[in-house]
């Protein structure tokens, strides 16, 4: 019985890193080469990025994105990592479109 208790829990604690990492169901992912403070670069950045992967994507300002016909919202969070922290940037699908 505890081994499946402590089974659970591992699985429990997988799934809450996953999610607290930004990956879920229909996120996009992206790892920046710089870290960013002024939301316009950031932004300009997440848009150049989207188009090198060829995606059709357009910034309409207060973090929010239309990519591929559907609205994204940006996030970031602090990745810690061996060297530098790195900047991840999460883009959320809206959930009222």
């Amino acid at each position: 019985m505890e081994i499946i208790i402590a089974i659970v829990g591992i699985i429990l604690i997988g799934l809450l890193l996953n999610y607290l990492m930004g990956y879920g169901k229909g996120r996009i992912v992206l790892e920046l080469e710089e870290w960013y403070t002024d939301i316009n670069k950031h932004s300009q950045a997440v848009v150049t990025a989207l188009r090198d992967e060829g995606r059709d994507v357009q910034y309409q300002g207060n973090r929010e994105f239309l990519i591929d016909g559907k609205t994204y919202h940006l996030t970031e969070r602090a990745v810690s990592t061996p060297g530098p922290p790195m900047q991840r940037t999460i883009l959320v699908p809206d959930k009222k479109a």
